[in-house]
Parts: C-alpha cells; sequence; structure tokens
C-alpha cells in the first residue's frame, strides 16, 4: 500500500472550517457581536485543526509506518492525554490540557518533522505575533473579567483576519514542501 499523503486528506476539511468561518464573519449585520464570535470562532478552528492535522499525521504513522524526524517522544506526546493511577489501583486516562499557543506550536513543528523539513523559525514573524494576540483576545473575550472585555475593537478584528491569513498560507506552504518531499521519497525508493 502507498503511503496517503495526510495533505490531501487535511486540506478538505481544513479549506472547508475556515471558508465557513469567513463566511460567518461576512454575514453578521451585528459587527461587534461578529468581531467577537469571529476571534472565539478563529482560535477554536485553529485549536481543532491543529488536534485534526496530529491526528492525520498519527493515522499515516500508524498505518504506514513512516514517522519522517518525528521521535517517539513527540509521537506519545502527541495524544495530549495524561495518565493518573486511582486508589483502586486501575489507570485512569484522560485528556490533557494544551495552551492554543502550545498546541498550534506543536502541531506545525510535527508536520516539518513527519516530511522531514528543516526546522525554520515560523514563530518570529508578524503573523505569529498576531496569532498570539488573537488567542489572548479570545481568551479575554470568552473569559471577561469586566464588561469591556467582551469587546473586539476594529483593530482586533484585523489582527485576527491576519493570524488567519498566516495561518492558512503556513499550512498550505508546508503541505506543498512536504507534498515535493514526499515525491522525492517515492522517486528515491525510500518508501512505497
Amino acid at each position: 500500500m502507498a503511503l496517503i499523503d495526510p495533505a490531501k486528506h487535511f486540506a478538505d476539511t481544513f479549506n472547508s472550517l475556515m471558508r465557513d468561518l469567513v463566511e460567518l464573519d461576512k454575514t453578521f449585520e451585528d459587527k461587534a457581536l461578529g468581531s467577537r464570535l469571529f476571534a472565539m470562532l478563529l482560535v477554536s478552528s485553529i485549536e481543532a485543526s491543529s488536534r485534526l492535522l496530529i491526528a492525520h499525521l498519527n493515522f499515516t504513522i500508524e498505518t504506514f509506518k513512516y514517522r519522517g524526524a518525528i521521535t517517539e517522544e513527540d509521537y506519545i506526546a502527541s495524544f495530549c492525554e495524561e495518565y493518573k493511577i486511582k486508589d483502586t489501583g486501575e489507570v485512569k486516562r484522560f485528556a490533557a490540557f494544551v495552551p492554543p499557543k502550545a498546541l498550534v506550536e506543536f502541531s506545525l513543528k510535527y508536520l516539518l518533522k513527519f516530511y522531514g523539513i528543516p526546522e525554520r523559525d515560523l514563530f518570529s514573524s508578524d503573523g505569529w505575533d498576531k496569532m498570539q494576540k488573537t488567542i489572548e483576545i479570545r481568551h479575554r473575550v470568552t473569559h471577561p473579567s469586566k464588561a469591556e472585555d467582551m469587546q473586539v475593537l476594529p483593530e482586533e478584528a484585523k489582527i485576527c483576519k491576519g493570524a488567519l491569513v498566516w495561518y492558512t498560507h503556513t499550512i498550505k506552504g508546508l503541505f506543498n514542501e512536504g507534498s515535493k518531499a514526499i515525491e522525492e521519497l517515492r522517486a528515491s525508493g525510500k518508501i512505497a
């Protein structure tokens, strides 16, 4: 069985999710509510797509026994699980909380390792700064301590949209580069 490139499976879901998010932003007549929802849903969508990306990579790893440069520790950590021994001696497994910034950063680095793409500094750009600010905005409007915390200012809405552009371009660029890397591995006979 030939290795399935996770990019092809992830792309349809990701594109649909992002299209829906942009459409939501366009259709809201109440711009204040629309901007607040956009910020909240943007980070949630990126978190979900980061988890989906990791799941697609893990499926490919399990199915085709190919993991690129992903270490055993990376692979185990990718499941975002914790274990606790109960008083009865039984093991309880539960989902670990992973902060959004760490999850996005891990998923992109995991993708680089899977494809064997040399690590680069994706996280010192203006786009990454916007992503971090968007996460802060989302946290503020989701957990307000005062009424004005629920407002997303027009310049903050621009920051959120900039984060979406950065994330979309970064994912697509890495997938394009990764797909080329997979084809080179196929051509060299290193994978089926």
